[in-house]
Protein backbone atom coordinates (compact mmCIF):
# COMPACT_ATOMS: atom_id res chain seq x y z
CA UNK A 1 0.00 0.00 0.00
CA UNK A 2 1.35 3.48 -1.31
CA UNK A 3 1.67 6.13 1.50
CA UNK A 4 -0.73 8.50 -0.61
CA UNK A 5 -3.21 5.49 0.07
CA UNK A 6 -2.73 4.91 3.64
CA UNK A 7 -3.12 8.94 4.01
CA UNK A 8 -6.37 8.50 2.73
CA UNK A 9 -7.47 6.17 4.68
CA UNK A 10 -6.16 7.85 7.34
CA UNK A 11 -7.72 11.17 6.37
CA UNK A 12 -11.24 9.07 6.13
CA UNK A 13 -10.61 7.20 9.52
CA UNK A 14 -10.27 10.37 11.18
CA UNK A 15 -13.33 12.41 9.37
CA UNK A 16 -15.42 9.14 10.40
CA UNK A 17 -14.09 9.14 14.58
CA UNK A 18 -14.45 13.44 14.51
CA UNK A 19 -17.82 13.12 15.41
CA UNK A 20 -17.66 10.52 18.38
CA UNK A 21 -14.53 11.93 19.60
CA UNK A 22 -16.53 15.48 19.74
CA UNK A 23 -19.20 13.60 21.40
CA UNK A 24 -16.79 12.31 24.50
CA UNK A 25 -15.31 15.58 24.95
CA UNK A 26 -18.62 17.22 25.21
CA UNK A 27 -19.14 15.23 28.21
CA UNK A 28 -16.64 16.22 29.78
CA UNK A 29 -16.38 18.95 32.42
CA UNK A 30 -14.03 21.29 34.59
CA UNK A 31 -14.17 24.13 37.19
CA UNK A 32 -11.65 26.77 38.85
CA UNK A 33 -12.42 28.63 41.67
CA UNK A 34 -11.50 30.47 44.61
CA UNK A 35 -12.60 31.85 48.24
CA UNK A 36 -13.15 32.10 51.75
CA UNK A 37 -12.26 29.08 54.31
CA UNK A 38 -13.75 29.36 57.37
CA UNK A 39 -12.83 26.67 60.48
CA UNK A 40 -15.82 25.10 62.15
CA UNK A 41 -16.29 22.93 65.13
CA UNK A 42 -13.75 22.70 67.83
CA UNK A 43 -11.19 23.54 65.14
CA UNK A 44 -13.01 27.03 65.30
CA UNK A 45 -11.31 27.76 68.67
CA UNK A 46 -7.89 27.34 67.27
CA UNK A 47 -8.29 28.77 63.74
CA UNK A 48 -9.39 31.84 62.05
CA UNK A 49 -10.76 32.56 58.74
CA UNK A 50 -8.93 31.94 55.62
CA UNK A 51 -8.85 31.30 51.65
CA UNK A 52 -8.88 28.53 49.70
CA UNK A 53 -8.60 27.13 46.00
CA UNK A 54 -10.25 24.23 43.77
CA UNK A 55 -9.82 23.11 40.57
CA UNK A 56 -11.51 19.75 38.53
CA UNK A 57 -11.92 17.58 36.11
CA UNK A 58 -14.77 14.91 35.68
CA UNK A 59 -17.52 13.54 33.55
CA UNK A 60 -21.02 14.15 32.70
CA UNK A 61 -23.70 10.64 32.81
CA UNK A 62 -26.58 12.29 31.50
CA UNK A 63 -28.09 15.72 32.49
CA UNK A 64 -28.04 15.54 36.26
CA UNK A 65 -25.07 13.33 37.43
CA UNK A 66 -21.90 14.10 36.84
CA UNK A 67 -18.42 13.10 38.84
CA UNK A 68 -15.07 14.71 38.96
CA UNK A 69 -12.01 14.59 40.65
CA UNK A 70 -11.31 17.53 42.64
CA UNK A 71 -8.18 19.20 43.98
CA UNK A 72 -8.40 21.47 47.06
CA UNK A 73 -6.32 23.63 48.86
CA UNK A 74 -7.07 25.80 51.99
CA UNK A 75 -4.86 28.15 54.30
CA UNK A 76 -6.24 29.20 57.62
CA UNK A 77 -4.79 31.46 59.84
CA UNK A 78 -3.72 29.56 63.60
CA UNK A 79 -4.96 31.52 66.51
CA UNK A 80 -2.11 32.16 68.32
CA UNK A 81 -3.69 33.40 71.68
CA UNK A 82 -5.52 30.15 72.09
CA UNK A 83 -2.57 27.58 70.78
CA UNK A 84 0.43 29.17 72.65
CA UNK A 85 -1.32 31.76 75.14
CA UNK A 86 1.89 32.88 76.79
CA UNK A 87 4.48 33.16 73.51
CA UNK A 88 3.42 35.22 70.77
CA UNK A 89 4.76 33.72 67.42
CA UNK A 90 3.23 36.23 64.99
CA UNK A 91 1.50 34.92 61.52
CA UNK A 92 1.07 31.20 61.90
CA UNK A 93 -1.07 29.26 59.62
CA UNK A 94 -2.63 25.76 58.92
CA UNK A 95 -2.61 24.54 55.12
CA UNK A 96 -4.83 21.84 53.95
CA UNK A 97 -5.22 20.04 50.61
CA UNK A 98 -7.36 17.58 49.12
CA UNK A 99 -7.84 15.46 46.26
CA UNK A 100 -11.14 13.82 46.26
CA UNK A 101 -13.53 12.07 44.46
CA UNK A 102 -16.44 14.01 43.81
CA UNK A 103 -19.63 13.18 42.19
CA UNK A 104 -22.45 15.49 42.47
CA UNK A 105 -26.54 15.59 41.19
CA UNK A 106 -27.37 18.60 39.22
CA UNK A 107 -31.26 20.53 39.13
CA UNK A 108 -32.73 22.64 36.35
CA UNK A 109 -30.37 21.92 33.72
CA UNK A 110 -32.22 24.11 31.33
CA UNK A 111 -32.61 27.02 33.28
CA UNK A 112 -29.88 29.85 33.77
CA UNK A 113 -29.76 29.05 37.86
CA UNK A 114 -29.40 25.45 38.21
CA UNK A 115 -28.67 24.35 41.88
CA UNK A 116 -26.96 21.02 43.00
CA UNK A 117 -25.35 19.00 45.15
CA UNK A 118 -22.06 17.40 45.85
CA UNK A 119 -20.03 15.25 48.04
CA UNK A 120 -16.58 13.75 48.51
CA UNK A 121 -14.24 11.52 49.77
CA UNK A 122 -10.73 10.99 49.25
CA UNK A 123 -6.99 12.03 50.83
CA UNK A 124 -6.67 14.97 53.06
CA UNK A 125 -3.35 16.97 54.08
CA UNK A 126 -2.95 18.98 56.97
CA UNK A 127 0.79 21.06 58.21
CA UNK A 128 0.81 23.61 60.78
CA UNK A 129 3.42 26.13 60.70
CA UNK A 130 3.87 25.50 64.19
CA UNK A 131 5.08 22.10 64.17
CA UNK A 132 5.83 21.83 60.87
CA UNK A 133 4.11 18.01 60.75
CA UNK A 134 2.05 16.82 58.57
CA UNK A 135 -0.99 14.55 58.46
CA UNK A 136 -2.15 12.62 55.63
CA UNK A 137 -5.73 11.21 56.38
CA UNK A 138 -9.03 10.23 54.73
CA UNK A 139 -11.74 12.61 55.01
CA UNK A 140 -15.30 13.53 53.32
CA UNK A 141 -16.99 16.45 52.46
CA UNK A 142 -20.55 17.43 51.65
CA UNK A 143 -22.35 20.41 50.33
CA UNK A 144 -24.20 22.69 47.31
CA UNK A 145 -24.21 25.59 45.21
CA UNK A 146 -25.13 27.35 42.38
CA UNK A 147 -24.31 27.83 38.80
CA UNK A 148 -24.95 30.85 37.03
CA UNK A 149 -25.47 30.25 33.30
CA UNK A 150 -23.27 32.28 31.14
CA UNK A 151 -23.00 30.32 27.72
CA UNK A 152 -24.49 27.00 26.08
CA UNK A 153 -21.17 25.55 27.68
CA UNK A 154 -20.12 28.04 30.55
CA UNK A 155 -21.09 29.07 34.07
CA UNK A 156 -19.85 31.15 37.23
CA UNK A 157 -20.89 28.87 40.24
CA UNK A 158 -20.98 29.87 43.92
CA UNK A 159 -20.37 26.54 46.73
CA UNK A 160 -19.98 25.62 50.11
CA UNK A 161 -18.88 22.28 51.61
CA UNK A 162 -18.52 21.05 54.88
CA UNK A 163 -14.85 19.11 54.69
CA UNK A 164 -14.20 16.79 58.03
CA UNK A 165 -10.73 15.13 57.97
CA UNK A 166 -10.77 12.40 60.22
CA UNK A 167 -7.27 12.63 62.29
CA UNK A 168 -8.57 11.23 65.57
CA UNK A 169 -9.96 12.39 68.72
CA UNK A 170 -10.22 16.24 66.86
CA UNK A 171 -11.13 16.02 63.21
CA UNK A 172 -10.36 18.90 61.30
CA UNK A 173 -13.75 20.54 59.78
CA UNK A 174 -14.07 23.37 57.65
CA UNK A 175 -15.93 24.83 55.18
CA UNK A 176 -14.50 26.56 51.55
CA UNK A 177 -17.22 29.46 50.17
CA UNK A 178 -15.93 29.41 46.73
CA UNK A 179 -16.75 31.76 43.58
CA UNK A 180 -15.46 30.07 40.38
CA UNK A 181 -16.05 29.00 36.75
CA UNK A 182 -17.37 26.08 35.46
CA UNK A 183 -17.41 24.72 31.85
CA UNK A 184 -20.07 22.11 30.82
Amino acid sequence: MTPSIRALFALILFVGLCQQIDAQLSRMTANVGAGLTFPSGNFANETQLGMGINAGVGWRFGDHFATSLAFSANALNVNASAVLAQTPVGFTSLQTWSLTADPSVRFNRTHSVQPYLVCGYGLYSAQSSLSERTVLKAGVNAGGGLNFRIDENASLYVEVRVNRVFVGGTDLNYLPLIFGFRWQ
